[in-house]
């Protein structure tokens, strides 16, 4: 295996804002206050081989040409390409003067996909698809991917099981819930379940939102499909609603198996792919426990842990300016710009 430079060992740490000290604090406020800048963003619907289809946001540079390097961003749970850490790397990605394509996972751009099936941290039919297809569209150009949370795990499963073809040059894992059971009750507990009751309504709306869209279309199979399951119960906990709708829908015989099978700190030992690991040690989604043992890593992973940070926060010292690029997208931007370069020259 190719060594990896030593692209992020000098870069600094993550100095938090003095008032925002807190886990919770940086976890909220960005998504709350944060003053993104305007993008320019092109849609396209990209299609899939089942029938159904995911959202694209492309933002493009001044300049580019086919050769420019395109990242792939994954949003996380009840995320969409409007996160304000997916729109705050596209601008930084712009100013890199590369493309960088923000996925809609299926049901999350605000229009109802056509089958029962969303999305779940294992799911990677639908990115090994679009990887595929930007390899086949910009032959030569390297792409590169950035999962956050449970897109992160989703990647995180793809690279371990499906990059046989090293579709990609490079990848980014932030703010991953490893170990999908753990993190699940991390948020039963304590002021993590607002962030858990939150996620449940908005999983709530979405399924209500397919279920009306049947019913307007007389779609009667798909209908009945969905009303089998416990979409309309109030759910106070990812245990039982993964358990009875994420688990059934999705082909999985309980949320156990789910989470066997899905939890993204299975494949880390097999990843190949140069990837960097963003982790705060302050995780209210993620204890420390769930967090993976240095031996279970790759080579080819580096991992950067912070002791502060929050999830997908990383709100750093008041110096820097709030509309301008954070730690997390400065150290990602870095990580990813040094990554190619390597490669090209290895090449």
């Amino acid at each position: 295996m190719t060594k990896l430079p030593q692209t992020v060992n000098h870069w600094p740490d993550f100095d938090p804002h003095p008032l925002l000290g807190s886990p919770h604090l940086q976890t909220l406020w960005p998504s709350l206050f944060r003053r993104l800048p305007a993008l320019a963003r092109q849609r396209e619907r990209f299609e899939l081989a089942d029938g159904d289809f995911i959202d694209l946001d492309w933002c493009l540079p001044q300049e580019s040409n086919v050769l420019s390097p395109t990242c792939v961003l994954l949003h996380g749970l009840t995320g969409s390409s409007n996160s304000q850490y997916i729109v705050a790397m596209q601008a930084r990605l712009r100013q890199l003067g590369w493309r960088s394509v923000a996925v809609n996972f299926r049901a999350s751009s605000g229009v109802p996909n056509r089958l029962p099936q969303v999305y779940h941290a294992g799911h990677t039919d639908d990115i090994d698809a679009l990887f595929a297809a930007l390899n086949a569209r910009f032959p030569g150009a390297p792409v590169v991917a950035v999962g956050y949370s449970l897109g992160g795990s989703m990647l995180a499963n793809w690279l371990g099981k499906r990059d046989q073809d090293k579709r990609l040059v490079a990848a980014a894992l932030v703010s991953v819930p490893f170990d999908l059971g753990q993190c699940s009750t991390r948020l039963d507990q304590g002021f993590s379940r607002l962030y858990r009751n939150h996620m449940l309504n908005a999983l709530q709306t979405l399924f209500t939102g397919k279920l009306n869209y049947y019913r307007a279309r007389g779609d009667q199979e798909n209908q009945r499909r969905l009303e089998r399951l416990a979409i309309m119960r109030a759910h106070k906990s990812f245990w039982t609603f993964d358990d009875q709708v994420m688990a059934p829908l999705h082909g999985f015989t309980s949320v156990h198996d789910y989470y066997h099978q899905c939890s993204a700190g299975r494949f880390l030992g097999n990843i190949t792919t140069p990837t960097l690991l963003v982790q705060s040690l302050d995780d209210p989604f993620v204890p420390v426990s769930a967090l993976p043992e240095p031996s279970a890593l790759s080579p080819a992973i580096h991992a950067l842990l912070q002791s502060k940070g929050g999830h997908l926060g990383f709100w750093g010292h008041r110096s820097l300016p709030q509309r301008g690029p954070l730690w997390l997208e400065l150290t990602l931007g870095n990580w990813l710009q040094k990554i190619v370069a390597h490669q090209a020259v290895c090449s």
